[in-house]
């Protein structure tokens, strides 16, 4: 499991190079923050609707499994949204389209790259793991999306440690 910075850097790098999202430093369609902020951050600070599929890397939560015997539990999430105009509801059909469509091709990508074996992935990225759901804001914001929740198994290890205990 890759450090933090390892997965942002990877997936902008994938919101650069994607043609439907093309994201660079003059268009920034490319963000991070927790799960929490994404809602208020769509009402208030969001780049315009009409410019393309956004991409927001959620940072990961740790679950530290009960089984001594397996690893932290990382979930690694993908949020891809698309404004629309108010009342527009073909837009909002291809607002919810190209966010599939983007989502799609981010979750192909870690897919070949797995297989590939990436540093990040080992060979270890299963696409049947994968959660993949509409993401709705608000009835009142004009966006769409859809989200990919993900496991990932980081280096720290739960086993317990004979040496740790009297």
């Amino acid at each position: 499991m890759g450090k933090y910075q390892d997965w942002v850097a990877y997936f902008e790098n994938l919101a650069t190079i994607n043609v439907m999202v093309q994201h660079s430093t003059a268009q920034k369609k490319f963000f991070t923050m927790k799960i929490e902020e994404l809602f208020s951050a769509v009402r208030n600070s969001m780049p315009a609707a009409d410019k393309g599929p956004l991409v927001i890397f959620i940072k990961y939560i740790r679950d530290i499994s009960s089984n001594p015997s397996i690893k932290e539990n990382q979930q690694l999430g993908i949020v891809v949204l698309q404004g629309y105009g108010v009342n527009d509801w073909e837009g909002e059909r291809t607002a919810d389209f190209n966010s599939e469509t983007v989502l799609n091709q981010f979750i192909n990508k870690m897919r070949e790259d797995s297989d590939n074996g990436h540093v990040l992935f080992n060979h270890s990225f299963d696409t049947v793991k994968a959660r993949i759901t509409p993401f709705s804001v608000d009835w009142n914001i004009p966006y769409t999306g859809w989200m990919a929740t993900f496991p990932s198994i980081s280096g720290y290890n739960c086993a317990v440690n004979e040496n740790d205990w009297l």
